[in-house]
């Protein structure tokens, strides 16, 4: 190869090695499947403190303490008894009015009762009723409330792409009380762990 043609080549060269090490230098995505956890769990670097059908922030449903203390720091948890298999943990990253309910040692539901963290629709603590429909459609149905009804209401969402996970919002009739979200039928135990 004569030296002009060698020259030549090497801005073609660069290039191609400039777009490589660029390709390396790129964050891991996290993966879609979170049903299979275990060591390539990964986190995006931001969390965003939302409720999901499965989870809240990097809190996953399907994860177990530990790897959720990996993202969100160390766990508080409560249970009503020792050796109770239910019970309530609470992050130190979390914000105020968020826990999310185990079974054993696993997060199966995630719980808010304050204001502050909302569904990807904007549809949180203080919402009203219509707001909820609004977002939901023919995704929601409406139950009695088991303590505040006839007035007051479960406002039960699907998500046709996640079956056997529920979001609940619970009213008083007017707006939204609390809410939350995980796998059946764990969501649908109404004080916490009865």
């Amino acid at each position: 190869m004569s030296r002009q043609s060698n020259s030549a080549a090497w801005p073609s060269l660069m290039a191609i090695l400039g777009v490589l090490l660029l390709a390396g230098c790129q964050p891991e995505r996290p993966s879609a499947d979170r049903g299979n956890l275990g060591d390539t769990l990964k986190a995006p670097k931001v969390a965003r403190w939302q409720l999901e059908i499965d989870g809240v922030g990097l809190g996953r449903v399907g994860m177990t303490v530990a790897d959720a203390e990996r993202f969100l720091g160390p766990a508080t948890v409560d249970r009503l008894e020792p050796g109770d298999v239910c019970g309530d943990a609470r992050f130190a990253t979390l914000p105020e009015g968020v826990s999310f309910m185990l079974a054993g040692d696993t997060i199966v539901r995630a719980d808010i009762n304050a204001e502050g963290v909302h569904t990807p629709d904007g549809i949180g603590v203080g919402s009203t009723e219509a707001a909820v429909r609004a977002a939901y459609g023919d995704r929601m149905t409406v139950e009695p409330h088991p303590y505040e009804g006839p007035t007051g209401h479960y406002l039960v969402v699907t998500d046709p792409s996640r079956p056997g996970f529920l979001t609940i919002f619970e009213t008083n009739g007017v707006t939204v009380t609390s809410l939350r979200a995980g796998r059946l039928p764990e969501v649908r135990l109404i004080e916490g762990c009865a």
